[in-house]
């Protein structure tokens, strides 16, 4: 099996009690990367630490089936912020793409991307068939996305969905937000208060969302921590600069 030091992608697929659909998000990635052709990548699965629910058996089970995987079991459950962090603390990769442990990202999604990954700085996504969510996601999300252009001067279609972009680019803005306006408070600071980075947005379907399952930002604390995010960047975007 191929193995590298240096692989092209590192993925992070962050897992919050997501049991076997862990293993279900890293067959995806593998399939997408069958048909691109691309052997050279790396996957790190970060997982909260939750008895019962199939994600240590899972995570054991890819590593020993692929040398590519690595599996984490994390000291608690956290935010996909922290996720986040923590993968791209240990990525190897020459870029990084955080896939959700959910199984909602399709592989034609990761193609998308990676055939786009020499055309701008930050290859971004947005949702191509979201009339599958939730009404109540949909009219939060949209209202998210106009209060961030709004604020910060930009023209963004989306800024939650999943993103390819060079680990050289990133890892300088450690440490980033543990909250979920961890991918606002990056793409901000690379297109808002580092100028002359580029940007593409690209297409993304995603699968109709497991039954029964919540989306956390939907909590309260959660909706705080994202308010206290974007206080921060516009103080440093406006009154800072």
């Amino acid at each position: 099996m191929f193995s590298s030091n240096s692989p092209l992608v590192t993925f992070l697929v962050p897992s919050h009690k997501e049991g076997d659909l862990i293993r279900l998000t890293c067959e995806t990635i593998f399939e997408a990367m069958r048909a691109e052709r691309i052997e050279d990548f790396e996957i790190i699965v970060s997982d909260c630490n939750h008895e019962g629910d199939g994600g240590l058996e899972a995570g054991k089970k890819l590593m020993r089936q692929d040398p590519r995987v690595r599996y984490v079991r994390q000291n608690g459950c956290y935010n996909l912020g922290y996720h986040y962090a923590f993968g791209l603390k240990e990525a190897k990769g020459e870029f990084f793409m955080m896939i959700p442990g959910d199984n909602e990202t399709v592989g034609q999604a990761i193609r998308n991307l990676l055939r786009a990954r020499d055309k701008a700085d930050l290859v971004l996504s947005y949702t191509e068939n979201p009339e599958i969510r939730p009404l109540k996601r949909r009219v939060i999300s949209k209202v998210y996305v106009w209060i961030c252009n709004l604020l910060f001067g930009l023209n963004l279609s989306y800024y939650n969905g999943i993103s390819l972009i060079r680990t050289s680019l990133l890892k300088p803005l450690l440490p980033l937000s543990d909250g979920f306006a961890y991918s606002t408070e990056i793409i901000v600071r690379l297109l808002a208060l580092e100028k002359g980075h580029t940007f593409l947005e690209v297409p993304m379907l995603i699968r109709k969302p497991v039954p029964g399952r919540k989306a956390a930002v939907f909590k309260w604390r959660n909706f705080i921590s994202v308010g206290k995010i974007l206080t921060r960047l516009v103080i440093r975007v406006w009154i800072r600069k």
